[in-house]
């Protein structure tokens, strides 16, 4: 089941996993599940994402995806075109350093969401259930030294979960058990720290090979295909210690080609085709060492596209293989729709919870529902002014909404001022089953000044409404009482009083018997 918080506000495999492992390496922090209420960091600048491109729909396309600091993952789907709104933004999926490893992990030609974390633990969200909440959470699986490489390793077509740790050990757990019985394969003198794991399909039989790539720009290869015994090519000459590399199947011929992107702005491609005997492709223009290497098939043409997405200044720009590789076809300013103006009030958690205050993981129709937001008076001195959170820009009709605690806020929300943060509350009812965009907006409300100003506009959760499971089910009635936190809750039953469900057309209505 799927968590009603699962979206708020706030390439390949192995490219992917170089991105993360290459760039942002650091310091631990616990990762949380979808819906955590612990206060995340705030993304404030480019820097503060890390690019987590994947085909998130199964369209065949590549889309654009970056995970903020905060644990927000925001996707910009393809098949709507790049630009302007976040198509889907989900919270909770770890901190500052839990890092992304998107894969497909049970082969049903989606990306999947999912991270590991400095303290080991690997969490996957698939996208056949709707994303949310983890379906699979283990722990052990490496420290912060272990750099995650996950990769169909035993070609079954599922991402395996892998990690090269710095002793040059490789641990491989392979999907097709369920992640049940934890490393099944583990083998050594895979390098030192300083070598690159660069997993891939480097002869075209389905199956990644292990790989990496060490400072002095030699590059080693163990073919899968004989079995992990040993170097099968090691190939020197591909770049210095600053040579990021980027393998992927740039010619499309079902295997992986060498590749690496220079701080000279550089990318320098060596076919597989051709035995990897030098460089035969080097495109000009590519960006510097801020520029983050994410190649991907983002017109699902079937070849891949040069792109790249800078921490300097948040855009992500991308050169399609269809018109040959010049310059840059697209460039799309990714965290203007993401970074928060930390000096403005900004919504830093929305849940939903159901009787017992108790966060719930889906909605039942028919069944009313407290939705709490958490607002942070930001840092700047102008914040005394009255909150409103808008409901009617983008509440849908699905969602009747039943009661406010109020239509706005109003404290003294200065720097020095008693107040740093506050709830606001609403309770609502689903009245049809359905995935649904909840969203709110900071406003400062009359008579305050500026009028009508929009602080940080809030990308709402996603709520997953199910119909009850069958009609005519009969429970108690409880009385409503408040609880010490403020939210409503239930209290004991009322003697000899029923409700049943009765459902018409898709909306569940309730009936009293007494």
């Amino acid at each position: 089941m799927k968590r009603c918080t699962a979206l708020t506000k706030i390439g390949t495999i192995t490219v992917l996993a170089l991105a993360v492992a290459v760039c942002f390496c650091r310091a631990a922090a616990a990762a949380d599940s979808p819906g955590s209420d612990e206060l995340p960091a705030v993304p404030t600048s480019a820097a503060d994402f890390i690019p987590a491109p994947g085909d998130y729909d199964g369209d065949g396309k590549t889309d654009m995806a970056l995970k903020g600091i905060n644990g927000v993952w925001y996707i910009d789907l393809a098949a709507n075109g790049f630009g302007g709104l976040w198509d889907l933004v989900f919270t909770g999926y770890g901190f500052s350093s839990a890092l992304p490893v998107p894969a497909d992990y049970d082969h049903d030609s989606k990306t999947d969401l999912s991270i590991k974390d400095s303290n080991g633990f690997w969490g996957i969200d698939y996208a056949a259930g709707g994303f949310g909440v983890w379906d699979v959470a283990l722990t052990g699986y490496g420290d912060a030294a272990s750099v995650p490489v996950p990769a169909d390793y035993d070609g079954d077509g599922k991402a395996d979960l892998a990690v090269k740790a710095s002793t040059g050990d490789w641990y491989i757990n392979y999907s097709s058990d369920g992640f049940a019985t934890g490393w099944n394969a583990h083998v050594t003198g895979y390098g030192n720290a300083s070598a690159i794991p660069v997993p891939a399909d480097y002869d075209g039989d389905h199956r990644a090979d292990l790989a990496v790539k060490d400072s002095g720009g030699c590059w080693y290869i163990d073919y899968a295909s004989n079995g992990y015994a040993g170097w099968n090519e090691i190939r020197c000459g591909y770049g210095d210690a600053t040579a990021v590399p980027v393998p992927a199947d740039y010619d499309n011929d079902g295997r992986a080609d060498l590749a690496v992107k220079g701080n000279d702005g550089k990318w320098y491609v060596d076919y597989a085709a051709n035995g990897f005997l030098g460089w035969n492709a080097i495109y000009s223009g590519r960006g510097d060492n801020s520029a983050i290497a994410v190649p991907g098939d983002y017109d699902g043409d079937g070849a891949l596209d040069l792109s790249v997405y800078s921490t300097i200044n948040g855009y992500w720009s991308i050169d399609y293989a269809a018109n040959g590789f010049s310059f840059w076809d697209t460039q799309i300013d990714n965290t203007s729709r993401a970074v928060i103006n930390t000096t403005r009030p900004y919504i830093t958690s929305t849940t939903i919870y159901g009787d017992g205050n108790v966060a719930v993981s889906q909605m039942t129709v028919g069944v009313r529902y407290t939705v709490d937001v958490v607002i942070h008076r930001g840092s700047g001195a102008d914040n005394a002014v009255g909150l409103e959170i808008n409901d009617a820009l983008n509440v849908p009709a699905a969602l009747q909404m039943v009661h406010r605690n109020g239509s706005t806020y109003v404290a003294d929300m200065t720097v020095g001022g008693s107040v740093t943060s506050t709830h606001r509350r609403y309770a609502l009812t689903p009245i049809q089953p359905g995935n649904f965009p909840l969203g709110f907006q900071l406003r400062n409300a009359a008579p305050y000044s500026p009028g009508n100003f929009v602080f940080n506009p809030d990308y709402g959760i996603r709520v997953l409404c199910v119909s009850p499971p069958q009609t005519g089910l009969s429970g108690r009635v409880t009385q409503r009482i408040q609880n010490a936190q403020g939210v409503f809750v239930a209290g004991p039953a009322i003697a000899g009083a029923t409700v049943t469900l009765v459902s018409s057309g898709g909306i569940t209505t309730t009936t009293d018997s007494q």
